[in-house]
């Protein structure tokens, strides 16, 4: 009869541990493959619920800065640039945070903008922007309001929404200037 020898306890440890690694690297490239499959496996943990605003939910959030006499204010705004999108607005919003809003990119600045408050739920300022960034215009928008808010027939490149008394409180006023991507100059060799 043949008789076998027991593994030794150090090989079990290393047979756990490869077992281990490899359940872990399973994990990590499930939601690759998956994406290379043409779906991408989200856990229900963090699957989107639906929200009034569907919109918001592609929404990209950039940083951005308000750069008055006396301080800099920071801010993370989402961005709007498709027309969906800057149709949409924060229309339906219930709240916005006292450091968000809305930049909207129109694209270019050859032309005047107008804004409109219809099925916005909560005051807001809206800041009309030249192609530099520099505040050309704010406004005080009324929830639920259908005024149009125009940028008195100057070529506006984007418009900010921030929480309604964010200017007044802030210090922010026409002629300061906004920094973000959107007004950042294209590198060399490259087209905006």
């Amino acid at each position: 009869m043949l008789q076998t020898r027991p593994k030794p306890p150090l090989f079990h440890g290393l047979q756990r541990i490869v077992t281990i690694g490899a359940l872990m690297l399973l994990a990590l490239t499930q939601p690759l493959l998956a994406k290379d499959a043409g779906q991408m496996a989200i856990p229900a943990a963090n699957a989107a619920s639906p929200t009034t605003n569907q919109a918001s939910a592609k929404l990209t959030t950039e940083p951005l800065q308000i750069f008055t006499k006396s301080a800099i204010h920071n801010f993370m705004v989402e961005v709007a640039r498709t027309t969906p999108e800057l149709t949409q607005g924060l229309m339906h919003r219930k709240s916005l945070a006292n450091d968000g809003g809305m930049l909207f990119d129109f694209g270019d600045d050859s032309q005047p903008r107008a804004m409109w408050m219809k099925n916005t739920l909560i005051p807001l300022d809206i800041l009309f922007l030249a192609s530099d960034g520099r505040i050309i215009k704010i406004a005080r928008g009324k929830p639920k309001s259908e005024a149009v808010i125009d940028s008195d027939n100057q070529p506006i490149r984007a418009v900010l929404e921030l929480k309604g008394g964010a200017t007044k409180r802030l210090g922010i006023a026409v002629g300061d200037r906004v920094m973000n991507p959107l007004f950042m100059p294209p590198m060399p060799g490259q087209s905006k």
